[in-house]
């Protein structure tokens, strides 16, 4: 894929993707809608879960911001559901945080959006891999991705399953989702998705007790890979900062915060 020429190109590139996993969402569930509001985009729906109740983006005149987070933070407060405003590095205006403290929301923390040189990671050798890797692609694989999906997260059954639903109903050879065996154990799971001339990587989840067994490290090394096998100069990713380190070691390099807001209705 082409060279990106610069950090804020990457920045843009790895919005871009997670809105395409956003339409994965709305492929697959009826629950799910798309939110418009002027220049606010995301996801709303009946499901009082933040993940599915969210903006990703949001471009909007200084003098306008106040009525706008009056009347989306309203439309999410009518379904008795919680928002997740995203703040990525480019969004505006810039002191679109302040604006959302001012209305209630709590600071939720942030995540780092990282990207990575594929064309500078060396081959992995296979043999010396801890995991057997396997991509989902029959009723077993959706039941160990959600058991994994529930025990990394501290998910909901209910929502871990909706997320299985998504995957299983999904068509596009854009996104693979992949878990990951010690021996007869599935440890680890990871979905990746090429868009917008990235591999964006997500769902990297491992168990409490199968973790600092080098199993997200195998897993995601695996999945970058796959993604330079297929002509990809670029991964990326969204680490919160507990992972930061383990993708520092694997070659990412971090672009910005993306600052997460959270709006609970009483």
């Amino acid at each position: 894929m082409s060279e990106l020429q610069s950090s804020n190109e990457i920045i843009k590139r790895s919005q871009q993707n997670s809105h395409v996993i956003y339409d994965v969402f709305l492929m697959g569930s009826n629950k799910v809608h798309p939110y418009h509001k002027g220049d606010i985009h995301g996801l709303i729906s009946d499901i009082p879960v933040a993940l599915v109740n969210c903006i990703e983006k949001a471009n909007t005149l200084s003098s306008d911001i106040d009525t706008v987070i009056a009347e989306v933070t309203q439309d999410f407060i009518d379904r008795h559901v919680p928002v997740l405003w995203k703040i990525w590095p480019l969004g505006e205006p810039h002191h679109l945080s302040k604006c959302l403290e001012h209305y209630g929301y709590i600071n939720a923390g942030i995540e780092l959006a990282m990207s990575c040189d594929l064309t500078a990671i060396e081959d992995m050798d296979e043999a010396q891999a801890p995991l057997a890797i396997e991509k989902m692609s029959n009723d077993i694989h959706q039941q160990h991705f959600k058991d994994i999906f529930q025990k990394a997260n501290g998910t909901d059954p209910l929502l871990a399953q909706f997320f299985v639903d998504l995957l299983a109903t999904n068509t596009s050879s854009t996104l693979e989702t992949y878990i990951g065996y010690a021996g007869s154990q599935h440890v680890t799971t990871l979905s990746v998705l090429y868009a917008h001339g990235v591999a964006g990587i997500y769902n990297i989840g491992t168990p409490a007790s199968q973790a600092r067994k080098g199993y997200a490290t195998a897993i995601t090394r695996f999945a970058m890979q796959q993604a330079k096998a297929k002509g990809y100069r670029y991964a990326t990713l969204q680490s919160t900062p507990i992972g930061y380190n383990l993708y520092q070691r694997l070659g990412f390099q971090s672009h910005g915060e993306v600052q997460q807001y959270i709006y609970e209705p009483e």
